[in-house]
């Protein structure tokens, strides 16, 4: 039977596997995935790479389980090798071991976290990429209108004044499942701005961190609308006992990879330094269909973040506010 999508994952996982292909074929989208679908008297091996080859997209439900599973990684590397795509759910907080091949086809792909619960939003939000993923030619109108936090439809809260929900600021979030390796562990808290009557800034800061140790603060929105026009994120940082880096990012990402990236990597804010203003522009490409944006920093120390923008030119060479209006 032809279907799109193929389903990698442990024998310990099974009860999270089928759960997974049933919300794809709730929603049309047709799966593979074993012992299901071994006809009767196929080798189990020649059906797995068979299915693999006939495959649109790789759905991997990755866990400590699936990592130590020979079978897992024989049918990402045969994917990988086939130029299938994968997208990697991670059920528990592990990540493929250094310079094993499971890490070299997974990091070139987006992972999509669910740790705490599987189901309902997590597995929504498998459903959307999937789709997404499967209509590459789509046009605009396949990007939601409507999304589901903690992505937001437009820019908002940029200066961090509105309603701050468990700690963190209004259509922001600590960017865990949507950048990889990103650490939950950093503090952030939105503070007044020395200097500035009744303004805010954000207050991002770690103690003990462990080597290569990141923390992010970021909003993900829609991009389809802004296709081949230039955007410029930029903001104030203020920076004190840095002992890495820290900077702005923007990416855009596609269905399958990321499409542009910088994270000022380049000319990294080091140190202690006064506020600031940084900036990153880029054009919009063809196939974008979300927008990625946030402050970073990497190991111990402390960063201020304000007057945060996302600008778009315009056709007289203005630059335009993309923020929702209050």
């Amino acid at each position: 039977m032809p279907h799109d999508v193929f389903i990698s994952y442990s024998s310990q996982d099974k009860a999270v596997a089928m759960a997974v292909c049933g919300a794809l074929e709730k929603s049309n989208i047709k799966c593979w995935i074993a012992p299901r679908d071994i006809l009767p008297g196929m080798s189990y091996g020649a059906a797995i790479v068979r299915a693999i080859r006939e495959s649109k997209a790789l759905v991997l439900v990755f866990s400590s389980s699936a990592k130590k599973t020979s079978f897992v990684r024989r049918e990402i590397e045969r994917a990988g090798a086939m130029d299938i795509p994968i997208i990697t759910f991670r059920i528990e907080n592990v990540l493929p071991d250094q310079d094993t091949d499971l890490e070299y086809f997974l990091t070139a792909y987006q992972f999509l976290d669910a740790f705490e619960d599987f189901q309902g939003v997590h597995l929504r939000r498998l459903t959307e990429t999937v789709r997404l993923l499967l209509s590459k030619n789509a046009h605009a109108s396949t990007v939601p209108t409507h999304v589901e936090p903690p992505c937001v439809a437009e820019p908002t809260n940029l200066g961090f004044e509105g309603p701050v929900l468990a700690g963190i600021p209004l259509g922001w979030f600590n960017s865990v499942g949507y950048v990889y390796g990103v650490s939950a562990a950093f503090a952030c808290e939105v503070v007044p701005r020395p200097g500035v009557e009744g303004g805010q800034c954000i207050r991002l800061s770690r103690k003990g961190a462990h080597s290569g140790e990141f923390g992010s603060l970021m909003q993900r929105c829609p991009a389809k609308h802004l296709i081949g026009k230039t955007v410029r994120f930029e903001g104030a940082i203020r920076s004190v006992r840095l002992e890495r880096w820290a900077g702005l990012w923007l990416r855009l990402d596609g269905t399958t990879a990321d499409l542009f990236f910088d994270n000022m990597h380049d000319r990294p804010i080091l140190g202690s330094t006064p506020w600031t203003k940084y900036s990153i522009e880029t054009k919009v490409v063809e196939d974008a269909h979300w927008i990625n944006y946030g402050i970073l920093l990497v190991g111990n120390g402390t960063i201020w973040a304000d007057d945060i923008s996302l600008k778009v030119r315009g056709k007289n060479g203005n630059w335009l506010s993309l923020e929702r209006a209050n």
